[in-house]
């Protein structure tokens, strides 16, 4: 989710679970209320990783937008795949043991712990 200057990105439309930037940084407002802010987009992509793990009612719509977030794995593995390729429930085990993903050079998602 890169900032760039005077342009402001939101995804998650109105839901329960919005994620917005612009020049400043980035915001996970949810429910309404800012949850947590900060720079770097890979915060953002972690902040909306440990909300599914703390609050299972809004893991889906944080896998939604984690899953529309440039640049983190998510996106580029289901750019790459669909969106069926990576599953609500495959996202919630895979990131329930930690380590690091990324997707490599052939696509596919790798783990190190």
């Amino acid at each position: 989710m890169p900032a760039v200057s005077g342009l402001r990105t939101r995804i998650g439309g109105d839901g329960p679970v919005v994620a917005e930037s612009d020049a400043m940084g980035w915001r996970l407002i949810v429910r309404g209320h800012v949850d947590s802010s900060g720079v770097d987009r890979d915060d953002l992509h972690q902040a909306l990783r440990d909300l599914a793990l703390r609050d299972r009612d809004l893991a889906h719509d944080a896998f939604g937008v984690v899953c529309n977030c440039a640049a983190a794995w998510e996106d580029e593995y289901t750019e790459e795949h669909g969106m069926d390729a990576l599953t609500l429930d495959d996202w919630m085990e895979r990131i329930k043991y930690g380590g690091v993903t990324w997707v490599n050079d052939a696509g596919e998602l790798e783990t190190s712990v």
